[in-house]
This record gives structure tokens, C-alpha cells and sequence, in this order.
């Protein structure tokens, strides 16, 4: 081969490989943060069994819901399973021991280990919250992070919620009695 070509195609090469990386680690699944901590309102241990969903005075906000009805009702439904599992059950009426309080959003973020100039992908955020039902104060927050994927299928996407919502839940204490 000519040396012109031989150093036309490495250069070729060069200039495809940011593609290539960008392509492979966006077949990666997506890593998972978690993290949580207590609020100043006090300890869930000296809580009851028994919770409600915060009333909209005390809600997150709408830029926090999720866009689809379908989407709230999943993600309701999976923290509901988590808190269960652990021994707490929603209040059927009377002032619950706790509240609970949802929220999602999503960020665009740059990934410069990909590529010089980096490139761009979008990083999900779902956050959960125990408050004290007589003053509203935060008792505590859990918060889950991975990269979206939005070429995922449903399925897939809600398997990745039910994971993250389960590693919330795992730093969340289990009630007195509660099955392991």
C-alpha cells in the first residue's frame, strides 16, 4: 500500500474512534447511584408503621412529576411494593406516621471521558421523602441517579426504577415485625 494511503486511513481511523467510544458506551448498561440521609425532623425508628402520600401543599411541585400519569402510577406503585416489604402500610385513615412525597427530573450532563468536546446524554434523577406528618419537615431523603436511556423499552425502563426504588428502600428501616 501506497504511504499516502497507509497515512490517510490511520488518520481515518483517529477520527472514527470518538464514534466508536460513544457508540459502545452507549450500549452499557446504566450505572446506579444511590445515596440517602436524615433529615432534622428525627429518626424513622421511632416512627409507626403507618404512612400517607404528602397533600399537594406538601408535594414536590409539578416540575418534579413525572409527564405521564402512567409514569406516576408506576412509580407509586413500585414504592408502595418497597415500603410493604419492608412492614409499612398505608394509613386507611387518621394522621399516618409518616408522609411520603415523589419526584423526578432529568438533567442534560457531558461525558468528556468519551471524546475531547464532549458528549452530551441525559442523567435521570427520582428522589423519595419521609416527612413528619404534624410539621412537614423532611425525615428523610433518598435519591437515585442513572443515565436515561430513551431508546429503552418500557419494560426495561420500569425494571430500572424497580431497582433503583428497591436500593432506596434498602437504607430505609424496616418496621418491627416486618417480613425479611
Amino acid at each position: 500500500m501506497c504511504p499516502a494511503w497507509k497515512s490517510r486511513i490511520h488518520i481515518l481511523s483517529l477520527m472514527l474512534l470518538p464514534l466508536a467510544l460513544v457508540t459502545a458506551s452507549c450500549n452499557e448498561p446504566a450505572g446506579l447511584d444511590v445515596s440517602s440521609a436524615y433529615g432534622s425532623g428525627m429518626k424513622l425508628d421511632g416512627l409507626g408503621p403507618t404512612y400517607a402520600w404528602a397533600p399537594a401543599s406538601l408535594g414536590a411541585g409539578e416540575q418534579f412529576r413525572p409527564q405521564s400519569p402512567e409514569v406516576d402510577a408506576m412509580l407509586k406503585r413500585i414504592i408502595e411494593e418497597q415500603l410493604a416489604k419492608k412492614g409499612f402500610s398505608q394509613s386507611p385513615s387518621g394522621t399516618p406516621d409518616f408522609l411520603l412525597r415523589d419526584g423526578v427530573f432529568r438533567e442534560t450532563k457531558t461525558d468528556s471521558s468519551v471524546s475531547p468536546f464532549g458528549v452530551p446524554y441525559e442523567k435521570g434523577s427520582l428522589f423519595v421523602d419521609a416527612l413528619n406528618p404534624t410539621d412537614g419537615k423532611l425525615i428523610w431523603r433518598g435519591v437515585a441517579q442513572a443515565r436515561l436511556d430513551e431508546s429503552a423499552a418500557p419494560l426495561d425502563r420500569e425494571r430500572l426504577v424497580t431497582t433503583a426504588v428497591g436500593e432506596l428502600f434498602k437504607k430505609f428501616p424496616a418496621r418491627t415485625g416486618a417480613k425479611p
